[in-house]
């Protein structure tokens, strides 16, 4: 129950700090051992007791009389590590010298959201078997450039525009699904070369951010293929913001369902 110092609960009585006749200076130490997540306490106690020595305890139990024989206290630590968010401490001591308790804490950030752990695995990508973009009629580009979209979708892009330059296809996309970016340029430029007409050689796949490029990677495609056998694409194949030139005959395939 609150003092008259403050006109209601749930205040700070910040009129009370400082003040008053007497002083007291309480502190401990905290020693890390070589023992991973083990650390021991020492504390003492400068809390006045005067009140309750000789009292029962607040469990109201017949005979639990408080009583304090030391102002020493002593504890033991050990975290363990739930995972990237959670921390679980599981504390041993001995308080006021008469007293062993137990405690155990979890310590967690509820902000923390993290991130699914992503693999990218070895794929067998398909051979193409359409003609050039330019020899395809009307109803087969739709068709193509709409499944590209769609498995683009699937894979958690968006697409805004594929672009068929002469041996190049292009893809001009946004994602927030990968915190790597390598790994999102590892996927898209699967579904581009899964899906490329048979004279293409070259990715190249376009990050778009806030409608601007902010990353453009190329790679070859026969490397592509090689390389994903294996496992996941490795950084040090891909081309960075190597822009090549428009051909003639450049098309563009927008996301209708996107603008």
């Amino acid at each position: 129950i609150r003092g008259g110092y403050t006109e209601r609960g749930g205040k700070i009585n910040l009129n009370r700090f400082f003040s008053g006749k007497n002083t007291s200076i309480f502190g401990g130490f905290e020693y890390f051992t070589p023992i991973d997540n083990l650390s021991l306490k020492l504390e003492y106690d400068t809390s006045d007791y005067s009140n309750i020595i000789g009292l029962e305890t607040v469990f109201n139990e017949t005979g639990d009389i408080f009583e304090l024989d030391s102002r020493f206290n002593y504890a033991m630590n050990y975290r363990v590590n739930l995972g990237e968010r959670d921390k679980l401490d599981l504390s041993l001591g001995f308080v006021r010298g008469n007293t062993v308790y137990a405690n155990l804490a979890v310590h967690s950030n509820l902000n923390f959201i993290g991130a699914p752990k992503i693999i990218m695995g070895s794929e067998q990508l398909r051979e193409s078997s359409l003609e050039s973009y330019t020899s395809l009629n009307q109803d087969w580009k739709k068709y193509l450039t709409d499944t590209i979209i769609w498995e683009m979708g699937n894979a958690g892009f968006v697409t805004h525009n594929i672009i068929y330059n002469d041996n190049e296809i292009a893809a001009e996309i946004s994602q927030a699904r990968f915190q790597k970016t390598t790994q999102a340029l590892d996927l898209a430029s699967r579904i581009l070369a899964n899906n490329a007409p048979k004279n293409i050689n070259q990715i190249t796949v376009i990050n778009i951010d806030n409608g601007l490029e902010t990353l453009r990677s190329s790679i070859d495609k026969d490397s592509l293929v090689k390389a994903v056998r294996a496992g996941a694409l490795p950084e040090e194949l891909l081309v960075f913001n190597d822009i090549k030139t428009l051909d003639d005959n450049v098309a563009f395939g927008e996301n209708d369902y996107l603008y």
